[in-house]
């Protein structure tokens, strides 16, 4: 009996020595959008759904997640996945879960990325010495705009915690240790995008201004976003303009618009919907005022100068390519009533 009973402890040791060793951390990863965490690697049902396979959300972009495992091979739509700790003990359908699952990776779109990167990424929003979030990292955020932004402000582009994870010193159990790092977190970015919480004077916005974005597919069916106009710090005077690729679904830097002949800055960008009613202030024959209906065949996007002179930036085309190389962008000014 005596024997049996030691024989059933030493079982149980050695088992708890295997769990913790399977399940240390590895390293800690950050989200640049919010998550779902769920109990397995696969997608199963919406927040609302109550069938669904989530365990809780992790909803602030820039949480910390401590990664315990990934999981090699991508599954569904290239769907990366990463096993995680869960922030507390989570009941789901009468079992306890003290980790999880979530995506660090949609293709090549990073979702989870290091703490050097994400130390980098602030600098590009002006959050370094903030304590609140720049509104374009906030939840529902796009974060293949911040990679975008990420790419076209350093040398290094913008890899998944995975990438950075494998090329890193290990010890013998899989952990990161100190030693060369993949960033230099005292790199500064070349552009950098005024700091606001909120979107009153935003220097960023969105606008469908090609065919395929404006439809919301392309030829072959591909789901496009619309684009992203952005102006950054470091020249104010011009817009740059971004889109999501969709095959590997990261943002790309396709097109810029110089407005320095204006002759101001541009205070604030936002977007006008296709099928607003705006109007400039150039002649009307018909009605004898100065003021004449833009026809849009596109969103457009309203410029705010820091003189407070507004114009309208809009696609005088009829077909723009998804690539933009066939792209006329104009301004004229924006009748306001005095």
């Amino acid at each position: 009996m005596k024997n049996t009973l030691f024989l059933l402890l030493t079982i149980l040791f050695f088992s708890c020595i295997n769990s913790d060793k399977t399940e240390s951390v590895l390293t800690i990863g950050i989200i640049t959008t919010d998550m779902n965490i769920r109990l397995n690697p696969e997608v199963i049902g919406k927040k609302d759904n109550e069938n669904n396979n989530i365990l809780y959300e992790e909803s602030v972009p820039g949480s910390k997640v401590e990664i315990l495992d990934f999981l090699e091979e991508p599954t569904g739509s290239g769907l990366y996945w990463c096993k995680v700790k869960t922030k507390s003990t989570v009941n789901k359908n009468g079992k306890a879960y003290n980790s999880g699952w979530m995506v660090y990776k949609h293709r090549e779109l990073p979702y989870v990325i290091s703490e050097d990167a994400w130390h980098l990424m602030k600098k590009t929003l002006g959050m370094e010495y903030k304590d609140e979030s720049h509104y374009l990292a906030k939840k529902d955020n796009k974060p293949y705009l911040l990679q975008a932004v990420f790419d076209f402000s350093y040398s290094s582009n913008l890899v998944d915690i995975k990438e950075e994870y494998d090329a890193l010193h290990k010890n013998e159990f899989g952990k990161v240790e100190p030693g060369p790092t993949w960033y230099n977190k005292n790199t500064k970015p070349r552009y950098s995008i005024k700091f606001s919480t909120s979107t009153k004077y935003s220097k960023a916005c969105r606008a469908r201004i090609s065919t395929p974005s404006k439809e919301g597919d392309d030829e072959e069916g591909n789901r496009v976003d619309s684009e992203y106009f952005v102006v950054f710090e470091q020249n104010p005077q011009k817009i740059q303009i971004f889109h999501q690729n969709i095959k590997t679904l990261k943002g790309e830097h396709v097109s810029a618009k110089d407005l320095s002949y204006l002759g101001d800055d541009i205070k604030s960008i936002s977007r006008i919907k296709r099928k607003s009613r705006v109007y400039t202030n150039q002649y009307d024959y018909n009605t004898s005022e100065y003021k004449t209906r833009l026809r849009l065949n596109f969103d457009a996007v309203k410029v705010r100068t820091y003189s407070d002179n507004y114009h309208i930036l809009y696609n005088t085309g009829t077909y723009t390519n998804y690539n933009l190389t066939n792209l006329y962008l104009s301004t004229v000014p924006q009748y306001r009533r005095r």
